[in-house]
């Protein structure tokens, strides 16, 4: 589980205005639902690569603030979180690199948003579909033949009928994923910065432009960073996305961890 192990001082990189920040003994990443795009539903840690709004209203990553070295005392004073209205003024205003892709990362995961509203609602209909399906078609094929004297006797020893098995899996599908112009600038912007970003996050395990280039449906281009990372960094994620390109399915997918 996710605990803290105290408080720490720092200071905004913009007006020197301390603020507290977490101390972690423990991080646990764990959440409801993971995304091919990186979000993490119900997440026991934030998504917000650190994102912050400092009371004189510049926009900030908390790694970007110096460390007092010093304990907070109570009351706490925290840098505000930044709303879903405010990213495009944060990346707009940006002083930093590290400020824009924070920026444009937590932007690009809000407008995927409304699609995964669509996603659940059409994977819920398809699965209830299925399996009422299935239902219908083993009960055709196993009626009950049990007379009404056997019917009471079972229920007289406790004895069951066969119940129902496990509707068998079968290949989902997804409704339309369609960016919109501002999805895609927004996505070919971090492309940008996440190409400026360090040379090991980048080359050794580039999920993120994977996905980026895949929301894109530049599958090409996604596949080949797949092909390029050493076996050793390959998983059930990378098998995923390069399942997806196969199939030239742009959409953000609901995965398990």
């Amino acid at each position: 589980m996710t605990s803290i192990s105290g408080y720490k001082l720092i200071a905004s990189p913009c007006c020197r205005t301390t603020y507290a920040r977490a101390q972690f003994a423990s991080v646990n990443f764990s959440a409801s639902a993971f995304w091919t795009d990186g979000l993490r539903e119900n997440s026991l840690m934030p998504n917000d690569g650190g994102l912050r709004k400092c009371q004189c209203g510049t926009f900030f990553v908390l790694s970007e603030c110096t460390q007092m070295g010093l304990e907070a005392t109570k009351p706490f004073n925290f840098p505000s979180y930044v709303s879903p209205s405010d990213l495009p003024l944060a990346f707009q205003t940006a002083h930093s690199q590290e400020v824009e892709l924070a920026a444009r990362r937590a932007y690009w995961l809000f407008l995927n948003d409304p699609y995964r509203e669509e996603y659940k609602a059409h994977r819920e209909a398809e699965q209830a579909a299925h399996e009422a399906n299935w239902a219908a078609k083993w009960h055709a094929n196993n009626p009950d033949k049990r007379g009404a004297l056997m019917k009471f006797f079972d229920a007289l020893l406790l004895r069951k009928p066969p119940s129902l098995p496990p509707a068998p899996i079968e290949p989902i599908t997804f409704p339309p994923f369609e960016p919109t112009d501002v999805q895609k600038a927004n996505m070919l912007r971090l492309i940008e910065l996440v190409q400026l970003s360090s040379p090991k996050y980048r080359q050794e395990y580039p999920v993120e432009l994977v996905e980026l280039y895949r929301e894109l449906s530049m599958f090409d281009q996604a596949k080949q960073l797949i092909d390029g990372m050493s076996e050793a960094n390959q998983d059930k994620l990378t098998k995923l996305l390069y399942e997806l390109c196969e199939e030239e399915q742009a959409a953000p997918v609901r995965y398990k961890y």
